[in-house]
């Protein structure tokens, strides 16, 4: 088995190979059928530059065979997760976008390879600003909230409860025929990942996503802004010229940035802390899990 360097190496050639074909499907050849590779390459490159920075990431991580269960786990839950909220909400209940010319199997490799690049290429991204902008940009926080612990304890479960609740939201208004609702209800699942993932994690014993950005963390919120600065102007952009996706109900649809709904790039927020939580609450479990097989020897 090669070691990490080479592993490392092979993944950035193969991501490379991914990463130019796709951005030449989409802006040369304008192919509608780019977006699944150009985010699988774009995430191995992404890998290959944290690794360089930091000496890990997350496919050091998961090459260790000690977390190859949870990476099964985590596909379970992020698939599981985008197919219920990108196709079942989005796409099938309130036709929030469609995915130009998609049959099954496109649908299939998405879902497969697709949503999960681009939930760890999102996450890996957010390291590589991170680290780049520690010791420019000071890790302090603007306010300071003082909550006692039992306090808090009780604040995490009831937002674990909320968004078990805007998870199920979508459907009852679907069900209930609230028209009115239906350009704004994906929010709703949205941020029911972050509420659910920080929820778990801290309840669990972690230090949640959410809890830097609500106290503004300088560091991280920034880290965070140019996250989803670079996500929305790379991702929509190619878009433009490769159309996979096209938005046909957003609230204020109307008001647009360079033919982008107002409302998507508002979106990318969300997405990206919720992508955010979820792999921090992942990591935090497979250490909880860990941990406890090391006592158990």
């Amino acid at each position: 088995m090669p070691n990490s360097k080479t592993f490392h190496n092979i993944s950035v050639i193969l991501g490379l190979i991914f990463l130019i074909s796709s951005i030449y499907t989409a802006l040369i050849l304008e192919n509608i059928h780019f977006y699944t590779s150009f985010v699988f390459g774009s995430w191995l490159v992404l890998d290959y530059i944290d690794y360089k920075i930091n000496n890990t990431s997350i496919l050091t991580y998961f090459f260790n065979h000690k977390h190859r269960i949870t990476f099964f786990i985590f596909f379970i839950i992020s698939t599981l997760f985008c197919y219920i909220v990108d196709y079942f909400f989005g796409v099938k209940l309130f036709k929030m976008w469609t995915w130009v010319n998609y049959k099954t199997v496109h649908f299939i490799r998405m879902y497969l390879f697709m949503n999960i690049s681009f939930i760890l290429g999102m996450y890996e991204l957010y390291r590589i600003y991170k680290s780049l902008f520690r010791g420019k940009i000071p890790d302090k926080h603007i306010f300071i909230l003082k909550t006692p612990y039992n306090s808090k304890t009780k604040i995490y479960i009831f937002l674990l409860l909320f968004g078990i609740l805007f998870l199920l939201l979508p459907l009852n208004i679907y069900l209930l025929n609230l028209i009115y609702l239906y350009e704004y209800v994906m929010l709703l699942p949205f941020i029911s990942l972050i509420l659910i993932s920080d929820s778990i994690t801290y309840l669990t014993g972690g230090k949640p996503i959410l809890e830097d950005l609500i106290r503004f963390s300088l560091l991280n919120t920034s880290s965070l802004g140019a996250t989803v600065l670079s996500a929305v102007i790379i991702t929509e952009g190619l878009n433009l010229w490769g159309k996979e996706w096209v938005y046909t109900k957003m609230p204020f649809y109307n008001i647009k940035i360079n033919n982008i709904p107002l409302a998507v790039l508002v979106g990318w927020i969300p997405l990206i802390i919720g992508c955010l939580s979820i792999v921090n609450m992942v990591k935090h479990l497979d250490y909880l899990r860990t941990k406890k097989q090391v006592l158990s020897l």
